[in-house]
């Protein structure tokens, strides 16, 4: 999952829509923006973008 680690620090456990999430890469993602690592371009594309609930697991 691609983040800003100024927002959500590397190697955080994120919950969005009942699935977990390690926070791994950036990329260019500033902010409030994540990016979800599908299985292919076709499958990103079908799936789209959209707001969702994000929960960041404490230890």
């Amino acid at each position: 999952m691609g983040v800003d680690p100024n927002v959500i620090p590397y190697g955080s456990i994120v919950r969005i829509d009942g699935k977990s999430y390690i926070a791994q890469d950036t990329c260019s993602y500033t902010g409030n923006h994540i990016d979800i690592l599908c299985e292919s371009e076709a499958r990103a594309a079908e799936l789209g973008t959209h707001m969702a609930e994000v929960e960041i697991k404490e230890d």
